[in-house]
């Protein structure tokens, strides 16, 4: 049994062998080695492309044009050439600039970009087999050392992927790394300078205002290694999608990115397009690509109204566009102080409703539409059909949506802009800030006023968005802290909080009895004990401990106040000494 398995294995390794030897002697200008020789010898020589790689920790970069990216020492490029090369074969670019090619021998790239390497081993693969299928790729790009300084947030010199553009190693080394080591004053810097960029996007946004790029953007400057430099145009790269603007780094290269200056020329766009933007003027730029510096038109832009201004001329100039959106007419040079804006067109009956919605015990809770700054809480009600059985009126309130839901606030920055012109105590801070961090969009209403009572004051204007809550009777009143014993009380109308108190076993003998309060369910509201105010289901009623005073500070009480007792009673005596000598005289 062992035998005849064995002999099969060598009748299938014998085949096998024989399958491959003619492809072997297909190659045009082959060795006279064994296929399996040949293999082993191919397997040796050859790294892995898993082996060769490393893996860094770095983000990718740039996607590779390879018309501009230009081939340097640590390079690897990948290489298939069916039959000749029948598998992957990577290949690393030796510190002289070149390449050993199986098949083929060395290969000089001195100058080489990667799309000329790509048809210059194409070619060489070609020649010794026109039927050859040749492919050529970079499978990783280099590192290069680069010296990034200037206007940035880590200037330096840094490891970085030469498939990284200029704007691309400025990005790098903006970027704010969790483990930096700043101090308070650096990093209350950096936190400023990101707030000023979001609230001048957030202005430019709210308003298609053009938002002030930076001076760098179109300013930076590239020193190469071999003496040749350039000024770097990040902004007009990414508009004509143009590699010659924003170069891939190399080997030594530094870049420098230009501090602010206070004033310089610019030109604008701004109106109805996706990124209204101010942005330095260079020589030589044209109305084409100032359009393109607005990244395209909002869904509200008015094609039919966008006009050039251009300092010194009396009148506007139209802009016309095709159905494509492409420039018809003159391409005009700008000049400093150039702007372009663009127009919205709008409808009439734009944003007069809205849409609100009833949560909870009402006959037909659901959706309903609204007009904006005109329909009021009775109105709706009655359009829900009105309230159930089971509504509870006290519990019941209107939370508003407002802009800052979805908006990224920084909120100490939003406490010291509210408290800033305040005339409270330091210690309100404290109090304020927790207020500003715990607070509810909710509206000022009072259900039970407006609809039990009949006090049309109350009758609030709903807005878009609003969400109305009807809720039921929960029966019962929550009673904690110093009390004998705490929990849930039945609820009973009309009654105080002393009452409530009483049923949950009266005062604890640690309680401070002066500073019970209760705690509103609908909007948790603190009230102190009144004989005008009673309690509602679903309210809280909590009694607390004294004010904890530490033993030092109650220490420090007694000393002032027996060094007060001291002085007055020195003081009397004083006083008494003189006025006895007086009646002896």
């Amino acid at each position: 049994m062992i035998n005849s398995m064995k002999k099969h294995i060598g009748l299938f390794i014998i085949s096998l062998l024989m399958g491959i030897s003619p492809a072997f002697a297909q190659l045009k200008g082959g060795s006279d080695v064994e296929p399996e020789d040949f293999l082993e010898k191919q397997m040796q020589k050859s790294s892995s492309l898993q082996d060769l790689i490393k893996t860094q920790d770095m983000p990718v970069g740039d996607i590779i044009n390879s018309e501009y990216y230009f081939i340097g020492p640590g390079d690897i490029i990948s290489i298939i050439a069916l039959p000749i090369i029948n598998m992957e074969y990577p290949v690393k670019v030796s510190p002289d600039n070149t390449i050993i090619i199986p098949r083929i021998g060395k290969l000089d790239l001195n100058g080489m970009n990667l799309k000329k390497v790509q048809d210059t081993v194409s070619k060489l693969f070609l020649k010794r087999n026109s039927n050859a299928l040749v492919s050529v790729s970079l499978a990783q790009a280099r590192l290069c050392l680069v010296n990034v300084k200037g206007n940035v947030l880590n200037p330096g010199t840094f490891t970085l992927p030469a498939s990284y553009r200029v704007s691309s190693a400025i990005r790098f080394c903006n970027q704010l790394k969790s483990n930096a080591n700043f101090n308070p004053n650096e990093m209350e810097m950096y936190m400023k300078l990101f707030e000023n960029i979001r609230e001048s996007e957030k202005l430019s946004n709210s308003s298609g205002n053009s938002a002030l790029s930076s001076y760098s953007s179109r300013n930076v400057v590239l020193l190469r290694k071999d003496g040749s430099s350039m000024s770097v145009d990040i902004e007009k790269s990414i508009a004509y999608n143009n590699p010659l603007e924003d170069p891939f780094v190399k080997e030594g290269d530094e870049i420098y990115v230009p501090h602010e200056k206070f004033d310089y020329p610019k030109i604008s766009i701004s109106g109805a397009v996706l990124r209204p933007i101010t942005v330095p003027f260079k020589k030589g730029d044209k109305l084409s690509l100032l359009l393109k510096f607005g990244r395209g038109f909002t869904t509200n832009a008015d094609v039919n109204n966008i006009y050039l201004f251009m300092p010194g001329r009396d009148s506007k100039i139209k802009v016309e566009l095709d159905d494509s959106l492409r420039l018809i007419g003159a391409d005009y040079d700008l000049i400093p102080g150039s702007s372009v804006i663009v127009g919205e067109s709008f409808t009439a009956v734009a944003g007069e409703q809205g849409v609100v919605s009833i949560v909870g015990h009402v006959a037909l809770p659901g959706n309903y539409i609204i007009e904006k700054n005109n329909t009021k809480l009775k109105e709706i009600i009655d359009n829900a059909g009105g309230f159930t059985p089971k509504a509870y009126l006290p519990l019941a309130y209107i939370i508003r949506r407002t802009e800052n839901m979805n908006r990224l606030i920084d909120p100490h920055k939003e406490q010291w802009e509210k408290f800033q012109y305040s005339d409270l105590t330091l210690e309100d801070t404290i109090r304020y800030a927790m207020d500003m961090k715990l607070r509810k969009s909710m509206v000022s209403c009072d259900f039970q006023k407006l609809f039990d009572n009949k006090d049309d004051s109350y009758n609030v204007v709903l807005q878009d968005g609003d969400v109305i809550f009807v809720p039921e009777n929960p029966r019962r009143v929550f009673v904690y802290g110093q009390v004998n014993n705490p929990g849930f009380v039945d609820f009973k109308p009309d009654q105080s909080m002393k009452w409530y108190i009483n049923k949950a076993g009266g005062f604890a003998s640690g309680a401070a009895e002066d500073r019970a309060r209760i705690i509103r369910g609908n909007n948790k509201v603190w009230l102190k004990d009144d004989e005008n105010i009673v309690v509602y289901a679903g309210d809280e009623i909590y009694v607390p401990r004294p004010p904890d005073v530490p033993a030092t500070l109650q220490a420090q009480k007694y000393g002032v106040l027996a060094s007060i007792i001291g002085a007055v009673t020195g003081v009397v005596s004083v006083l008494f000494t003189i006025y006895w000598n007086t009646q002896k005289k």
